[in-house]
Order: C-alpha cells, then structure tokens, then sequence
C-alpha cells in the first residue's frame, strides 16, 4: 500500500471520532448515574422526614437502590426518623424480638416459627453454677469435758479406742466437722501441740456447714425424676378400663455418688472413714447417741445436703434443692490400692443415701438461712456481717475472697422491698449472697490435729 494513500488518512480520522464519542458517552453515563444516586438519596431523606411509610414494602422498596440487600444495621441507619413500630416489624422479620413482645407472647400468643427460630437472649439458659452445702452431722465423739487430761474432749467411751485418739490428736478439724453441737464458740481457744510444722491456720468451725466437703466436691450431685404411678379400675362388660394418676415415685431413698477431691493429707477419706467407724461401734453398742437426741428421737448420725443453682451474674437463684437424711454407705478405701502410679491420686467417689429429695419448695430457703445462721443467734447477728462482693468495684477485679457465711437473699418484684423471710406474699426473685467472718482467730501453733498441716 502506498506511503500517502487516503484511504488511510480517512480511517484513521473515523477511528479518533469514535473514541471521542465513546468518551462522551461514558462521561454522559457517570453524569446519569450520579444524578439518580442524589435523587434517590433525596428521596430517602424525604421520606424519613416526612414519615410517611404506608408498608414495611415500600421501606424496603426505598432502600432497595442503595443496597440489594440491606442488613438491619442499613435499615436502621438509613431510616432513622422511622416509626417504632416500623421498626420492630422489621427486626421481628428476621427473628429479633423484644424482651416484653416475647414474655407477653409466651403465655398469650402462638411462635409459628418454633422457639429455636427466634432469638431470645432474655430466657434462654446460658452459663450456670451449682453450690453444694452439706450440713453437719451431731456424732456423739466430741463431748465438752470428760475429766480426762490427755483427751479432755473426747467421749469416755472411746477414749481407749486408738483409732479415735489418733484421730483427735492428727485430725481434730475433721471431727469437729463430725460434731455439730461441738463445733468451736466465739472466743474460745484451742491448745494444739506442734508436732510436724509451724504454719499459721485461720482456724474457726463456727458453722453448721461443713466447707471441707463443698470445696473438694468436683462432681455434680444427682437430681432423680419424679414418675408417677396410676391406678387401674376395674374392666366394664366390655372390658374397658380407667386409668387415674396416683401419686409420684422416685424422691424417696434415693442413691447417689459424689466424687471427691482429696488433699495430700486425706481428710476427706478420714471423714468418712471416721463416720464409718462411729457408725460401726455404736451398732455394737459400744458408743450411744446423747440422752437428748434420744429423747427428741434425733436422727443424729444423718445429714443434709442443699444444692443451688445460680445463672450467669453468679447470684441469681434458678433452682434450688434439699436432700433429708443423707448417710454415707461407702468408704473409697480401695484408693490406696495402687499408690506407685505417677498418675493423680486423692480422687474417689463416696455413695450416698437420702431418704427424701425435694426441689422448688421456698420453705427449705427459710430453712437454708436459719442453718446459716444459728450459730450467731439469729439472722439479725448474720446481717450485721461485711458483706462479700462478687466484683471489687475498688480495684476493678473480681473478688477472689473466700466468704464464712452463705445466705439467701429475696427481692419482691411486686413493690421493690426486700426481706430476708421467705413468709412474704407476692412474686419475688432469691439471691444467693455471702458474709464474711468477724471473727476469724490466727492460731500459730498447728499439729497433725488439724489433718496433718
């Protein structure tokens, strides 16, 4: 083709002229599309202002050029100037429900979606916390003067027994656990020989718990169901019979195992294995229960057992129950079978019996606070105790202090006042709460008494 042929000239001006047109035409377009961007803006914020939704349709619809598909968190900011009622139309719409929509509807209305469609962060169970009490048992070993110098607290009876003076000598705390009408008065003092260490021991059992038991609990304590019976009249000319629901089976001697944690100097063995021993002599008569548990018919070698369970904030009370007349039926001796293992050891199961199991009566809260707080004469002394936050609002932590004194807290819902006794009418809501201990002694000179320490 030769150097200077028009034709060439001619196509190359065709092809400059579409590329200018083209450009012109992108410049039209993005000229176009921001102009309906700022009238559709404009109409968004007119309808905000205005408030003139006539549907949850036409909300979205407005929205819509913003955002295919809009979050909550869009609609929201986007419509800020909405009705509330639009609003929640739109978060219920994707399962977001308020506190009093859901409670009102529980009870008056149907969820056509099921409950595990919605989303409910009010009612739903989340993390919970069990606290175990056990109460003492009033063993007839610990008698307050026997006349004897070497062992002047022990019962005369067992004075000669070496298991039961060794006993007092290295694991004196844990018989005090034993003996609850013996169990350390305000301002007593205790003479202990100093025969392994000289560690210093915040030493009190003035209490009617026995912490020792709740501390090395590591298992939860079984609840059993409740199975009702029925009763069968008899068949008609055609054999057709009725049946009646009787009453309810399954709370009464109930058996049960717990799982322990020991310490390296097994007091939680020798509480049962002490109880086990007592239980044994006075079955052969060498030992008796004290003249008033007999006259009052107190079964004093059997216990109780409180389980509560609080919810997330660790105080709230979800469910509370009460075992009556537990026993201990078994020593877990067969621990020490195997001691040269590297793996842990002290951890045992110990079965259980208890001849009544009851959940949910608020009786046995009056109870619980009673029991508390006996041994300072009345729940008026047990008020007047520090008490022991969850949250050290002063150092912005939580409160790693270990409490004396368990209590039941209520709060009536129905006019704000508060009580401590459980006889008042009206809805309320129980907390569990803790007291600290006034009257914690320093002892310095700690023998194998108090398990060896």
């Amino acid at each position: 083709m030769p150097a200077n042929d028009p034709f060439d000239k001619i196509g190359k001006k065709i092809s400059g002229a579409l590329a200018e047109l083209n450009t012109a035409k992108i410049a039209q377009q993005n000229q176009d599309l921001k102009r309906r961007e700022s009238e559709t803006k404009t109409a968004v914020k007119k309808k905000v202002v205005n408030s003139t939704y006539s549907s949850n349709r036409e909300m979205l619809d407005t929205v819509a050029p913003i955002k295919n598909n809009p979050s909550i968190n869009d609609i929201v900011n986007a419509n800020k100037g909405a009705s509330n009622s639009d609003l929640e139309a739109l978060l219920r719409s994707r399962g977001i429900y308020s506190r009093d929509f859901i409670e009102r509807g529980l009870y008056n209305n149907f969820n056509r979606f099921g409950y595990n469609g919605i989303i409910d962060p009010y009612n739903i169970p989340t993390v919970t916390k069990e606290y175990v009490f056990f109460t003492k048992p009033d063993l007839n070993i610990l008698v307050q003067n026997n006349g004897d110098s070497s062992y002047p607290d022990l019962n005369k009876s067992l004075v000669n027994y070496p298991f039961f003076r060794d006993a007092y000598s290295r694991y004196r705390s844990v018989l005090e656990d034993l003996c609850w009408s013996h169990s350390v008065r305000k301002g007593d003092t205790i003479s202990l020989a100093n025969n392994m260490n000289t560690k210093n021991l915040y030493y009190n059992t003035r209490s009617n718990f026995i912490p020792l038991l709740s501390n090395t609990l590591v298992s939860t304590v079984p609840l059993p169901d409740r199975n009702a019976e029925y009763v069968e009249t008899n068949g008609n000319v055609y054999g057709t019979k009725i049946r009646y629901r009787d009453r309810s089976t399954g709370t009464k001697n109930f058996n049960f195992s717990l799982e322990f944690q020991d310490t390296r100097f097994y007091e939680v063995y020798m509480f049962f294995r002490i109880y086990d021993e007592y239980i044994n002599l006075k079955n052969l008569g060498i030992v008796a229960p004290k003249s008033r548990q007999i006259w009052r018919k107190i079964l004093h070698d059997q216990f109780s057992i409180y389980k509560i369970t609080v919810d997330e904030d660790g105080t709230t009370i979800t469910h509370f129950v009460k075992y009556t007349g537990v026993m201990p039926m078994s020593v877990p001796s067969s621990m020490f079978s195997d001691m040269n293992s590297t793996e842990p050891k002290g951890r045992f199961s110990v079965e259980f019996s208890a001849f009544d199991v009851e959940d949910m009566n608020p009786y046995m809260l009056r109870e619980f606070n009673a029991v508390s707080a006996s041994p300072l004469n009345g729940i008026a002394n047990l008020m007047r105790l520090k008490e022991c936050e969850l949250y050290d609002y002063e150092n912005s932590h939580s409160n790693g202090d270990w409490p004396k004194y368990p209590y039941i807290y209520w709060s009536n819902l129905e006019n704000g006042s508060q009580y401590i006794d459980t006889t008042n009418s009206g809805p309320r809501k129980y907390f569990l709460r803790w007291k600290y201990d006034n009257s914690v002694r320093e002892i310095n000179t700690v023998s194998p008494g108090n398990g060896g320490r």
